[in-house]
């Protein structure tokens, strides 16, 4: 009679045993041996084919998110009892309404909908392909909820239902584990990799989440945010090898200002729950309120944040990828490195008993299977905790969306404008596109209307701050404030990544804040931004195109030229009314007029047909295409591969080169242009990664004779754009009258109180007379990651014969500096240089020391590095 009713009872919430549970073995069984064992990693594909064999369950739907950056299939598995997997789309309608609570029609549905709907719940893992355990765990996690009928999983499935990303970068998940594969047995075992584990951004594919430049972090955004609208999150990470084995909720110091006070507690309790849980199952080693804080926007922990679902992160200790490691009780690895450096920086020594650390690990052997168990059971417990306190969590989740509805209408600002007249409408296009993908309303005005006492027409885009994501509309249009905070040795606090990150400051794009309320009638976009179009003015017989200088987009259009062979040229001269320095004249033709729907298509260009050229000759310049080369060092480098992105988006054909093409072979003259070198510091130019660090075939840098290469390459006609930190090599090694003024990192370390900018919007000004400024306007705002600022000093006996000349082409602001993060010391920075142009010998150094295209962001200073590409085949 008990079996029976046992029986019942599980038949009757969907847990029914079902024979093709038997083809649904366990991940051990799967892969021949226990997840997570020593130098064990698992290659992609193996990932993909068990999770598509749990479907075979009653509880396991696959769902695919789309194709990754080199082509592979992003999924995700969907996990519930069979009665919910039935009725997803009704699920999904109801999760929909309450995270817009606008939908929700009284009380008592509202009511009823917390009540009754399922808590969805999910887990990212694997997206930094170096922290291996949590692909792996999400195996094991994905057995036990398909297939256990214990009194945990029964609980929460009973009300949740659960999403599983196993990689949310399934292109490292198989760069990491081939490599791994290839070191086993050699000195530089689980170390060395000499690419970056994401075809472009490396570790910054979790910078990516608003400016949403990748494909995957495109996929799973509108995944969140138009489909699934999940109520908790769950960021599975790890971090260096020393001190604390598990890091768990709260965090420290600064929070964002946007988030809700109850998103925090929320935060916290899953926290405390996390910390109970390992120490219930003698897991030492968990810390909270370190390392980690809230003022970040742009990862995928705080974008959902940003959308009212409660996102928590989870960072366990790291191995070498899937060999053992011993760490001492100071914290130490035995190799004697320090806390692990990157995201385990200043964690305590294991052994240290604090209040945010009640129960150390005493140090030992520690294993990717140790990382794997400590992920399962945070895993576990973010799942048990959301669905006991089911109900909390989904009244929280409605409420979020009120209470950020009702702030949007009752105090300043009540919305924010971006006017259709642009200097670049296809970055303003392009930051609307940007808020629309993340679920913000944009409306376009129906009529002319007044806000703060000023006329706008039809046409002008609006986006009200009365809407449930309010805190992301806020976070990527208003300027950051970065508080001033010390630490006990008197030294100004590291933020953990950016404090300035303004989307409009960023872009180049003109927006409004409104203050006080106003009254237009506006229709929303509801597919979609349109698509820009160019617009051509002036009489059919015109004997050539006028595209004035001012946008992005002219550059797609320049490399569609070269690519169709189409010929033109460059006004070299302002006339200070519509022909600006810099724009393109391109001779109307049969072949133009056929190829002209393509070479527009989808380009925001305000174009002029001439009809005559009286005026323009004289300053006329073709422009052929430039041969570019882009050096990748062996020492992964996250801002060469997002520069890589950048010119790829705009259509610019480059050869990326490295040590061997530098050293080896023909003059670097005669097969390139222009050379750019990404952000790298001097040592990783010069050195590169050790033989003993890696594979001897990658080991080493440019040395002495690369530098001697790439001097001989500037003194014989080409241009060397240098973005950042690699300034310093020409600033070092080529003899120039240049002084970089800020501090150096290492000084920094030590007393950063004169002068610290981590991660700012700056003002600037810049010369649009001269082939790198063409385009912009006098001001600009500029991105500081940590970068340099250039001060021209006297010729001495050290100063190359070579230099002929230095443009200053853009200043940093004499004063008020600082748009949008932190500053401390303008007076060092204030007026000084941030890029020149040294003549060299018969070519050019560009010296970028702001980050022209950090990640992909900065938008109004593309057209910058641009320019420098395109000068260097033109005569000036």
């Amino acid at each position: 009679m008990k079996l029976r009713i046992v029986v019942t009872l599980f038949l009757a919430l969907g847990f029914a045993p079902r024979a093709s549970l038997a083809q649904f073995p366990s991940p051990e069984e799967y892969l021949g041996h226990r997840v997570g064992a020593d130098k064990k990693l698992v290659k992609w594909a193996t990932i993909e084919t068990y999770f598509r064999k749990a479907a075979a369950t009653d509880r396991v739907r696959i769902q695919e998110l789309g194709l990754s950056s080199e082509g592979r299939k992003m999924i995700m598995a969907v996990i519930a009892t069979p009665e919910t997997l039935k009725e997803l789309d009704k699920h999904k309608a109801v999760q929909r309404r309450l995270a817009d609570p606008r939908r929700l029609k009284d009380d008592d549905e509202k009511k009823h909908l917390i009540q009754t709907s399922k808590i969805v719940i999910y887990i990212n893992c694997g997206i930094h392909a170096s922290e291996t355990a949590s692909a792996l765990m999400s195996m094991e996690l994905l057995h036990e909820l398909a297939t256990r009928t214990t009194p945990e999983v029964r609980a929460i499935l009973d009300k949740a239902i659960v999403l599983l990303t196993p990689s949310s970068n399934p292109d490292g998940t198989d760069i990491i584990a081939n490599w791994y594969e290839s070191t086993l047995g050699t000195e530089w075992e689980g170390g060395g990799l000499p690419w970056l584990y994401h075809k472009y951004a490396g570790h910054d594919n979790n910078r990516d989440w608003f400016m949403l430049n990748l494909a995957e972090t495109r996929n799973i955004s509108k995944m969140l945010y138009t489909e699934w609208f999940p109520t908790v999150v769950l960021d599975v990470h790890q971090m260096g090898p020393g001190g604390a084995r598990q890091f768990v909720p709260p965090y420290k110091p600064p929070v964002n200002p946007n988030i809700d006070p109850v998103m925090h507690q929320a935060t916290d309790l899953l926290g405390a729950h996390m910390a109970m849980d390992l120490a219930r199952h003698g897991k030492k080693g968990v810390v909270h309120s370190s390392i980690f804080d809230l003022w970040w926007a742009g990862s995928a922990l705080s974008e959902p944040r940003n959308h009212n679902m409660v996102a928590v992160l989870s960072e366990t200790a790291s191995c070498k990828l899937a060999t053992p490691i011993t760490v001492g009780k100071d914290g130490k690895t035995k190799d004697g490195k320090g806390k692990g450096g990157g995201k385990g920086e200043g964690v305590l020594p294991s052994s240290a008993v604090t209040p945010n650390s009640l129960d150390p690990w005493p140090g030992g052997v520690w294993r990717l299977r140790d990382a794997v168990d400590y992920q399962l059971i945070v895993s576990k417990s973010v799942l048990t905790t959301s669905t006991r306190f089911h109900d909390m969590f989904q009244a929280n989740y409605i409420k979020f969306g009120e209470d950020a509805i009702a702030r949007g209408k009752v105090g300043a600002p009540f919305a924010w404008l971006v006017p259709q007249e642009q200097r670049d409408p296809g970055a303003a296009r392009h930051l609307l596109h940007l808020m629309d993908q993340k679920a913000v309303e944009v409306h376009r005005a129906d009529e002319t209307f007044t806000a703060d006492g000023v006329e706008y027409p039809p046409g002008t885009a609006i986006m009200f701050a009365a809407q449930p994501y309010r805190a992301h509309l806020k976070n990527m249009m208003e300027r950051q404030v970065y508080p001033k905070r010390m630490t006990a040795a008197g030294q100004i606090e590291r933020p953990y990544d950016v404090t300035g990150w303004t989307l409009p400051l960023q872009m180049g794009v003109h927006a409004v804040t409104v203050a006080k309320p106003f009254e237009v009638k506006a229709t929303m976009f509801t597919s979609g931004v349109p698509k820009p179009q160019t617009r051509i003015t002036g009489t059919q017989d015109g004997v050539a195109l006028l595209v004035p200088a001012a946008t992005n987009d002219d550059f797609r259009l320049i490399n569609r030229l070269h690519k169709s062979g189409i010929a033109f040229r460059i006004c070299l001269q302002s006339d200070h009314t519509r022909t600006p320095a810099g724009s393109l004249v391109i001779p109307i033709t049969e072949r133009l007029k056929n190829a002209q729907p393509a070479l527009l298509d989808g380009l925001a260009l305000r174009l002029e047909r001439l009809t005559e050229l009286k005026g323009f000759e004289p300053h006329l310049c073709p422009a052929p295409p430039p041969r570019l080369a882009v050096y990748q060092p062996f020492a992964p480098s996250m801002d060469e591969g997002w520069t890589r992105l950048v010119l790829e988006q705009f259509e610019f054909p480059y050869k990326t080169v490295h040590n061997t093409d530098l050293l080896q072979g023909d003059a670097l003259r005669d097969r390139f242009d222009c050379m750019v070198l990404p952000s790298i510091s001097v040592k990783s130019l010069m050195a590169g990664q050790s033989v003993k660090a890696t594979d001897p075939k990658y080991a080493g840098g440019l040395g002495a004779e690369g530098v001697k290469r790439l001097q001989d390459f500037v003194k014989s006609g080409g241009t060397l754009v240098c973005i950042d930190d690699s300034c310093n090599l020409p600033l070092r090694q080529f003899g120039l009258p240049i002084r970089n003024v800020i501090p150096t990192a290492d000084d920094l370390k030590v007393d950063n109180t004169k002068f610290f900018c981590p991660g700012s919007i700056l003002s600037a000004t810049s010369d649009p007379s001269h082939p790198v400024g063409y385009g912009r306007s006098a001001a600009l705002s500029v991105y500081f990651a940590r970068s340099q600022a250039f001060e021209i000093v006297k010729n001495d006996d050290k100063t190359s014969k070579e230099v002929k000349d230095i443009k200053v082409v853009c200043s940093y602001a004499d004063k008020d500096v600082l748009e949008s993060g932190f500053l401390q010391g303008e007076d060092v920075i204030a007026g000084k240089g941030a890029v020149l142009d040294v003549s060299y010998g018969n070519g050019h150094i560009i010296l970028f020391g702001c980050r022209v295209q950090n990640r992909a962001q900065p938008h109004g200073t593309f057209r910058l590095l641009f320019n420098a590409i395109q000068s260097s085949t033109m005569t000036r």
